[in-house]
């Protein structure tokens, strides 16, 4: 049924056409079946299509190589969503595994092959995807398969984010002049640096480089009309960055506190609207990126402020050019959240409650 929708909706104007897609997403999304609307809509899709990629493990593959965690990509027509893969193994050597949060079944490693499935939904609407994986170069290539079709991922192991990366609050004093700016630095696609200092005058920034735990960067400025050129040098200590200005007009104390850690970590939210009351996760990152869970999947989230102890963010989500978009407006208070998410099809209720950051766990000897 879902494919007659979305097959005669892409033939019809663009207007009718996204209404209808939305309205596919919403309804099938609502009842848990986000995962099939997108299996659907790809088998649909005769341009463009690629079959999922064939990956045969070496035969040297061993069980302890697929242990741990694994970052699953998805590439679903230009659109990314993620999920966290894990595997262990049970004290009586079986494994176990979870995606995301939810527990898989059937888990094994045999002949180079890691296999598991998956059911969700409500009872009267459930659905199994069955996964297949072997590892190809260091990654973790995917097979997901039901009666919808197929789609292909890609695993990786986690990577920690660069420390320095997001906003920082700097203070430093010039003379009697107390002097407040904020350094925002980011990673570019090719994995260099850049940075942005916004402070009364025209700064530019470069030279940006973060080695050993220490950043670095030139600066350029004009103040009315002086116009100088200082470096800064800064450690990052969790939340806090030390560091130092140097220039002509000698050297200066400029500490940082990270802009947003009421608002970074984890936090588990309760979404309630017409279709009943649901729980997910979202997860904001140090540099105010972040990723929102949705029917067990991780979908960026989009243009994330904290403005005071309003918070807004966008999540999009959509089949090629055909997007449905979602704005959430909300109030921040403590470790509590509280706001409504919007679309063109209503409005949702959220509240929620951010997590304690997990202790990092021993190094094992």
């Amino acid at each position: 049924m879902s494919q007659m929708l979305i097959q005669k909706a892409r033939s019809m104007p663009n207007g009718t056409s996204k209404s209808i897609i939305c309205v596919c997403v919403l309804l099938l999304v609502q009842t848990f079946l986000l995962w099939p609307v997108l299996s659907t809509a790809e088998g649909a899709a005769s341009e463009g299509a690629q079959a999922a990629p064939e990956a045969k493990a070496p035969s040297t593959s061993r069980v302890e190589d697929v242990m741990g965690v694994w970052e699953i990509t998805i590439d679903f027509e230009g659109r990314k969503s993620y999920a966290m893969l894990t595997v262990s193994k049970k004290e009586d050597g079986t494994l176990a595994g979870k995606w995301n949060r939810n527990d898989v079944s059937d888990i094994k490693f045999q002949d180079g092959k890691l296999t598991f499935s998956r059911t969700v939904g409500p009872e009267d609407r459930q659905f199994t995807t069955n996964y297949e994986a072997t590892l190809k170069d260091d990654k973790l290539m995917l097979t997901m398969s039901n009666d919808w079709g197929e789609l292909s991922g890609v695993g990786a192991r986690p990577k920690p984010m660069c420390p320095v990366l997001g906003q920082w609050d700097i203070n430093f004093n010039v003379g009697d002049r107390d002097i407040n700016a904020r350094l925002s630095v980011s990673e570019k696609a090719d994995g260099t640096m850049q940075g942005k200092w916004d402070e009364e005058g025209e700064h530019v920034v470069s030279n940006v480089k973060f080695e050993d735990g220490k950043i670095t960067l030139t600066r350029k400025s004009k103040i009315n009309d002086m116009e100088f050129e200082t470096t800064y040098e800064g450690i990052v200590k969790g939340d806090e960055l030390i560091g130092k200005l140097k220039g002509e007009m000698g050297e200066f104390q400029a500490n940082g506190q990270r802009f947003g850690t009421a608002l970074i970590g984890e936090w588990e939210l309760t979404t309630t609207s017409d279709w009943g009351t649901r729980t997910s996760m979202m997860r904001i990152f140090g540099d105010l990126t972040g990723r929102y869970e949705f029917f067990d999947s991780e979908i960026p989230m989009k243009n994330i402020k904290l403005e005071g102890d309003k918070v807004t963010f966008t999540v999009e989500m959509g089949f090629g050019d055909q997007t449905f978009q979602l704005d959430f407006k909300g109030k921040l208070d403590g470790k509590n959240l509280k706001g409504q998410m919007t679309s063109d099809r209503g409005t949702s209720e959220i509240t929620g409650k951010k997590l304690e950051a997990k202790k990092a766990e021993p190094a094992k000897k």
